[in-house]
């Protein structure tokens, strides 16, 4: 893969540069390529008493390309979730340097042998299908166009001209990539009897198909979205299950137990709470919502759709003051003409006089 063609050469291209050979490797290709305006960006972890001479070192490379090195060294931290951690940070600089810069690429020198531990790794971890698509060569993230000329090549492939950094922590066990990456993968390639990297990749790929295929199955579905709610006013009962449960996963920050729970709903009504926002299921419907209770105000008498009522959460109007909603027969056959989904109902004031309905705010 070049990167010419899926870069905007008219924008500053960011490399992640950590100076080792994969990195290294991508440096000198887009050199080849003769790539207008490269910034390389580098993030020591502070791992190593070593880091910051390498990063000085990496400076100097810089400065005798001719290239700006941007250079972020993090606080120690702690052990719990490290990988995780660096990750993050990585991407926060990542991202902070491209907006900074209105950059229109950020190239990163993942290769074959990494998309096959982050499948492995998403695969023993239980992760449904498409997410086993895992890396992608042209991916977008945090508003970042990211370009991965390399994740088609072995490691073993990639060669460098100059020296590199030897990042010890990257065969440290006490990291699950090291341990993948020196222990597991190797022992069930002897096991097996063959190479699976690129078996793997190739599961990536098919598993990224699959995700293109969804999106566009369920890009017909209209979806609204507004500050307190998302929601689909459709009753989706009798799409496919799995069409339904990757849906449903598109929406809501789900856990494999809250997914099960969802797909089981498909066809009927019923609530998952999760952190901050309460999934409803109402006989097809999938609605999204924040935990703000209505509020209320004096004035004139108005009304709204329940749609707009869930995305928008507007303060009810009302001539005096309302009561919570009781069962009277007239107002169930209201809500029930009005579609009005069943968890929102109890919710709903209503102005009583008389022990008669006098306004009700859908």
């Amino acid at each position: 893969m070049t990167i010419t063609p899926y870069i905007d050469l008219a924008k500053p291209t960011l490399i992640g540069f950590s100076g080792g050979p994969d990195s290294m490797a991508l440096l000198e290709l887009a050199l080849t390529e003769k790539i207008p305006q490269l910034h390389l960006v580098h993030i020591d972890h502070a791992w190593r008493d070593s880091s910051a001479l390498e990063a000085e070192q990496l400076f100097q490379l810089a400065q005798s390309l001719n290239l700006p090195f941007h250079l972020k060294r993090l606080a120690p931290q702690g052990t719990a979730n490290l990988e995780e951690l660096a990750r993050n940070a990585r991407l926060d600089y990542f991202a902070e340097i491209y907006a900074k810069l209105d950059a229109g690429a950020l190239l990163l020198g993942h290769h074959m042998d990494d998309q096959a531990e982050t499948v492995l790794k998403r695969l023993f971890e239980g992760a449904p299908l498409p997410k086993l698509s895992a890396m992608q060569p042209i991916a977008r993230h945090r508003n970042m166009r990211i370009v991965r000329p390399l994740l088609h090549l072995p490691k073993s492939s990639l060669k460098t001209t100059r020296s590199t950094i030897d990042d010890p922590t990257n065969r440290d066990p006490k990291y699950l990539r090291s341990r993948m990456r020196t222990t597991l993968i190797p022992t069930l390639e002897s096991q097996f009897g063959k190479s699976i990297a690129r078996n793997l990749s190739r599961l990536s790929q098919n598993a990224a198909d699959l995700s293109s295929y969804l999106d566009r199955r369920i890009s017909h579905h209209h979806i609204q979205r507004g500050p307190h709610g998302t929601l689909i006013d459709s009753d989706l009962s009798q799409i496919d299950p799995y069409e339904w449960r990757y849906l449903v996963s598109t929406l809501a920050p789900l856990t494999a137990s809250q997914l099960n729970t969802a797909a089981s709903l498909q066809k009927s009504t019923g609530h998952i709470p999760l952190k901050t926002q309460d999934l409803h299921i109402d006989r097809g419907r999938i609605i999204l919502t924040t935990r703000e209770p209505f509020t209320t105000i004096q004035g004139p008498p108005q009304k709204h759709t329940w749609q707009h009522l869930i995305l928008h959460r507007p303060p009810l109007s009302h001539p005096q003051n309302p009561t919570l909603p009781q069962k009277l027969p007239k107002l169930t056959e209201y809500y029930r003409k009005t579609r009005t989904p069943a968890f929102l109902r109890p919710l709903l004031p209503i102005v009583l006089e008389h022990d008669q309905i006098t306004h009700t705010f859908i």
